[in-house]
């Protein structure tokens, strides 16, 4: 029951919460079989609560063990469709762990054979970093495991998913997410070959497709990956839906990234002087200019979206100040800042919807549902003036500068075409 009423509520605050999220094939998950989507994990419990809020199907979600040893929190937790998985590294008792787990095991058995979809991080751990890492062989084992229990009845899907964020930490960032087309263990048994070398083979058969719906930076150019994909981004239309299906911008993404982690491609350098050259004289990188239609909607929507938007983002700022003062591990952070920002978000709107619906009857509670969604429109509003202003000021500066204004659209040029 939790479950599906925060749903309803998620459903406007992670719209606030995100600017924009692309969202890629989503189509090939299956929507009537036993299906693993096996994901990166760079944010925390974010991850898992942006394809729950997404995916109108319910989705299960296994998570650190270690979150459900209050009853409070146990009841909490799975009543939401959670499924605790504990760590040997962060076990107390090996054995009650072992204990623990099988009965996980049990319950994943039970949703595969009702042909249910269950969300694994086959990373493990969270890292906030624009990288995948080594995978655990922990998927594969589960399905080798699940099908095992079936007898050859039961065919587990594994969907490989990545998701991409434009930053960790704050809000108003953009995510990509990004699916593969389905693997099956049977796919990578051979013969002779026993169940570990299929393991191993499905692990990294998994790691290369989820390599290819991720966004990668190695660590010696994370410094110029933020500017790497404004000026990408800039470059691609930026439209008033919240969900965009926009490939070519995550392609351009994945491109741009590839190239600045090539050593001889020269590409860093030309971002580093491009930007030292932005920075010399005061200006922004240059994005598309907005059309008029696209602007004049932003004007008439810009003042009643921000009234709209701004007890939300008073709520998400108050969680940030609880982030700040209580979250040690910045994998957290945002999770905290999103989950606190929900809490009071909902509080707000259950009483003004109650206060509303008693004052007016049914036509107060579709005024302050339409007050309430308005904000949708906030930050594709004041995206489009940004680029509206942006573009203002290089046509100002082209005029007094005309060869230094060649000289950056030609520096622009080099760099978005790769």
């Amino acid at each position: 029951m939790i479950y599906y009423i925060i749903k309803v509520f998620i459903q406007l605050y992670y719209r606030i919460y995100f600017r924009k999220i692309y969202l890629h094939d989503a189509g090939l998950i299956p929507t009537n079989k036993p299906t693993f989507i096996a994901s990166n994990h760079p944010n925390g419990f974010l991850d898992g609560t942006i394809l729950t809020a997404i995916l109108l199907k319910p989705t299960y979600i296994f998570v650190r063990g270690d979150v459900f040893k209050k009853s409070w929190a146990n009841f909490i937790l799975r009543d939401l469709h959670l499924i605790p998985i504990f760590r040997v590294r962060d076990a107390d008792d090996m054995r009650q762990s072992v204990t623990e787990n099988n009965r996980s095991y049990d319950q994943l058995f039970d949703l595969f054979c009702k042909k249910k979809r269950v969300l694994i991080f086959s990373e493990s751990d969270s890292v906030p970093a624009m990288k995948l890492r080594p995978l655990k062989k922990g998927t594969a084992r589960m399905v080798a495991d699940m099908e095992r229990r079936g007898e050859g009845n039961l065919q587990v899907t594994v969907v490989p998913m990545g998701i991409n964020y434009s930053f960790y930490r704050g809000f108003g960032k953009e995510v990509f997410m990004n699916y593969a087309k389905p693997v099956f263990l049977k796919n990578y048994q051979e013969e002779g070959k026993s169940e570990s070398f299929t393991i191993n083979k499905f692990t990294a058969d998994l790691h290369k497709r989820m390599s290819s719906l991720i966004i990668h930076f190695e660590d010696e150019v994370q410094h110029l990956q933020d500017f790497a994909l404004e000026v990408v981004r800039n470059q691609h239309r930026f439209g008033f839906r919240i969900f965009d299906r926009n490939k070519e911008l995550f392609k351009h993404h994945h491109r741009m990234a590839a190239m600045l982690c090539k050593e001889d491609s020269g590409l860093a350098n030309k971002l580093n002087v491009y930007k030292e050259e932005l920075k010399k004289f005061e200006l922004n990188d240059r994005p598309k200019q907005p059309g008029f239609i696209t602007l004049l909607i932003s004007v008439l929507l810009i003042i009643p979206a921000f009234i709209s938007w701004l007890p939300l983002q008073w709520a998400f700022n108050y969680g940030s100040k609880v982030a700040n003062q209580k979250v040690k591990k910045f994998e957290l952070h945002d999770s905290v800042v999103f989950g606190v920002g929900v809490a009071v978000n909902m509080i707000l709107d259950i009483v003004a919807i109650i206060i509303f619906t008693v004052c007016f009857g049914f036509k107060g509670f579709l005024l302050y549902s339409l007050f309430r969604w308005i904000s949708v429109g906030y930050a594709s509003s004041k995206e489009h003036l940004r680029r509206w202003k942006v573009n203002m000021q290089w046509r100002k500066f082209s005029k007094s500068n005309p060869a230094d204004f060649s000289k950056l659209e030609l520096m622009q040029s080099e760099i978005i075409a790769v």
